[in-house]
């Protein structure tokens, strides 16, 4: 089964696929570098809040609206290194994979507990956690920052105790 939106001379076709194991491919967009879907919200509905791009080498971008302009009470995050040392990083299965694949990665509930910013929880207790990985990046970005900071002090402390050691050493 195949619906397909647009004209036979369409250069950016709507089509979406549905196969014999159940599973649904949408295809937008041609053979260029293109906007394959754009996010909207305000009043108008003209404020974007993010895309999905591709760049027609193969890569797709999911971007999420980060401009400075629509933000307000700026401040550092109180998360940090502590907070990530937190996250468990497991191994499991999904119960629905019948081939029980490993995989590797953090459990919804989990993270919630120590950085809820990642995770939707579900309105109906039935209903499944979701975990937006991309969520996660300020998180790792002010953990490799808090890293450093300690690796520099860690560094001066050594240049400072290396700088005594070879003053001792010239002393005897």
């Amino acid at each position: 089964n195949y619906l397909r939106l647009g004209t036979s001379t369409d250069d950016k076709p709507l089509g979406i696929r549905s196969s014999v194991d159940g599973s649904i491919t949408i295809h937008f967009g041609g053979n260029t570098a293109s906007t394959l879907l754009s996010f909207y919200a305000g009043v108008a509905g003209d404020t974007i809040q993010g895309s999905i791009t591709q760049n027609n080498a193969g890569a797709v971008a999911y971007n999420t609206s980060s401009d400075r302009r629509l933000k307000r009470d700026i401040a550092p995050t109180h998360y940090g290194l502590a907070d990530l040392r937190r996250l468990s990083v497991t191994d499991f299965s999904f119960i629905a994979d019948p081939l029980h694949r490993r995989t590797t990665g953090l459990i919804a509930q989990d993270v919630w507990a120590v950085y809820p910013e990642a995770v939707t929880v579900p309105s109906r207790l039935s209903d499944t956690w979701m975990l937006d990985y991309g969520r996660l990046t300020p998180l790792l970005v002010q953990s490799v920052q808090d890293v450093d900071v300690r690796v520099i002090a860690l560094e001066s402390r050594l240049a400072r105790l290396e700088a005594e050691l070879r003053s001792l050493k010239e002393k005897r």
